[in-house]
């Protein structure tokens, strides 16, 4: 500790030589390990056949929220309503329709009208 009090000075962390690589360890015939990635190993999915697959369908289309057909201030309309009803029909086209909100597909639908 500093004449004024403050902690200065000393050991700080990580201070001094690096740590050798691990095949120069090796090399020299040190002991040496590594951290194992557990996403590294493969999992271990049994699978049995299902058949013809799995079939999917989607959920039918909900109304557009009112606001998003609403005239803007300049007079013209705001078209979201539009772009929510394209993204829902290619959704469920593509048969994923029932894992995205609908709420979501509205947010989206604002924000790309304006």
């Amino acid at each position: 500790m500093a004449k004024d009090g403050t902690n200065r000075g000393g050991r700080r962390i990580r201070a001094g030589a690096k740590p050798d690589p691990l095949n120069e360890k090796l090399a020299k015939g040190v002991a040496a390990t590594r951290l194992e990635d557990p996403l590294n190993e493969p999992f271990d999915f049994e699978g049995s056949d299902i058949g013809d697959g799995a079939v999917l369908a989607g959920e039918v289309m909900l109304e557009s929220s009112d606001y998003l057909s609403e005239i803007q201030r300049d007079g013209k309309p705001l078209g979201a309503d539009l772009v929510y009803r394209e993204t829902w029909q290619w959704l469920d086209a593509h048969g994923c329709s029932q894992f995205v909100a609908p709420r979501l597909i509205e947010a989206y639908a604002q924000a790309f009208a304006r």
